[in-house]
């Protein structure tokens, strides 16, 4: 594996790990249960992800960082045989995680989070490929 490679890919699944702590500790909803009323002005706190969706959405958060591992694992079975369906494997897990980013700004807060894992991970499957495809087949005897 490029070391070019190597490094979009560690960055991405460091990316995607970075996820599940910054839902724990990260204001990025406001709570409509918990208002604050000034005059004429309501505020709404910004809270974290974890008291408004309780503690199973560290599991959601978790599940680009479980994708970053399995693509490097794909990575790593391509590198080391030479097997062009390992990369078409970690292209598609590559390109569900933005997939899932993008559906995720709408619906779920994280989702712009998760964006730069995806393409980290993209970039890394893209080195990858370009790599596997200047390099010579590897023979195996029947």
């Amino acid at each position: 594996m490029t070391t070019g490679a190597r490094a979009f890919l560690l960055a991405g699944i460091a990316c995607s790990a970075a996820l599940v702590p910054l839902a724990a500790l990260l204001p990025l909803e406001s709570s409509a249960s918990v208002s604050y009323r000034v005059g004429d002005i309501v505020t709404m706190p910004m809270v974290t992800l974890v008291r408004i969706h309780g503690p199973s959405v560290l599991v959601l958060a978790a599940v680009p960082c479980m994708v970053a591992l399995a693509v490097a694992v794909l990575m790593h079975v391509a590198f080391t045989t030479r097997w062009h369906w390992a990369v078409s494997g970690a292209w598609v897990l590559s390109s569900l995680v933005i997939l899932g980013a993008v559906l995720g700004t709408v619906t779920f807060v994280i989702g712009i989070l998760v964006l730069p894992a995806g393409a980290l991970l993209v970039t890394s499957c893209a080195l990858m490929s370009e790599t596997l495809d200047s390099s010579p087949a590897v023979v195996r005897p029947a």
